[in-house]
């Protein structure tokens, strides 16, 4: 089992009025209940809790053990009663031999926090996540489908970093079969320097007739393709699998997807050092192979393996 040596934070506010906050937020971890991270995130470049916008923030691991990780570990926390309604938090980390661990998560929350009792609580629970698991044996299950694929990432604090132009993934498993997801960003500025983007299509990995299905083992490569001659520099990129396919709920139909508690990491680049995107060859590269993250060899944390059917 492992130490983690970093954490990430990632988070998206809810784009309704007045779901942005000016006060700070707080992470907390208990290991074993002894609290072992009581974090307060400072302002940075990006825009911090603002109304629609993501955020990704890094700090270091603290010594925790993954495996001491429980439903009712982490929190996040609000310092002040200027309230905040977040709508997606996924928390994982980096373990001191490189690998990455899916830690918490939850997804379309349903109350905001503050200090404030009249607004509600000033904290909520993060649902513990893991890597989704072999029926046959407790080792994550590298046969497990990918449904989906989430992409969080930062752009450049530096000129000319941003982009107005909508980059893609395109992905290749099973020896050619190809899947190509956009990242959108519905407004173009959301890729502007210094900003964190969360992208979570609403659209399933298909697995076509005829055609082998799209497998965590039969992942042959990710390439991030350049939206147009607007260049764009990446400050750090991860993208993640899921098991479970779930799409933002429309706010007119009242239907609750199931929430993904399996995760597959499949690309971390905390610091990006793959240079510029662009389809001008004067300015970058229209597009870049990622590098795949290898499947781990065995659960860190405490999810019950008999409790998970192969997708």
């Amino acid at each position: 089992m492992g130490v983690l040596s970093r954490l990430w934070f990632a988070m998206r506010t809810r784009n309704i009025e007045d779901a942005g906050t000016d006060d700070s937020i707080i992470l907390i971890i208990n290991e074993d209940g002894v609290e072992k991270l009581n974090f307060t995130f400072p302002d940075t470049s990006q825009d911090d809790q603002e109304r629609g916008k993501a955020n990704l923030y890094g700090i270091g691991g603290f010594g925790i053990r993954t495996e001491n990780l429980t439903d009712s570990s982490i929190k996040v926390a609000i310092k002040g009663k200027d309230f905040w309604f977040p709508e997606h938090v996924l928390i994982w980390g980096e373990e001191a031999d490189n690998r990455i661990v899916p830690l918490a998560a939850e997804w379309d929350i349903e109350a905001g926090i503050s200090k404030d009792p009249k607004e509600g609580s000033s904290s909520f629970t993060v649902r513990r996540v893991g890597y989704p698991m072999s029926p046959a044996a407790p080792v994550p299950d590298s046969k497990a489908r990918v449904r989906q694929i989430l992409v969080v990432l930062t752009t450049a604090n530096v000129n000319d970093a941003g982009t107005g132009q909508q980059p893609s993934i395109e992905i290749t498993y099973a020896g050619g079969r190809k899947h190509e997801e956009e990242i959108r960003t519905f407004r173009m500025n959301e890729l502007k320097k210094g900003q964190a983007f969360f992208s979570l299509p609403d659209t399933e990995v298909p697995a076509l007739p005829s055609s082998p299905v799209p497998r965590w083992n039969n992942l042959d490569s990710i390439v991030l393709k350049a939206g147009g001659d607007d260049a764009w520099l990446p400050s750090s990129f991860f993208v993640f699998g899921f098991t479970t396919p779930y799409v933002d709920p429309h706010p007119k139909l009242h239907y609750k997807e199931p929430k993904p508690s399996f995760i597959m990491p499949l690309v971390s680049i905390p610091n990006w050092n793959l240079g510029t995107l662009s389809t001008d060859l004067d300015e970058g590269k229209p597009s870049i192979s990622l590098p795949l993250l290898p499947i781990p060899t065995f659960q860190p944390g405490p999810i019950d393996p008999l409790d998970i059917a192969r997708p």
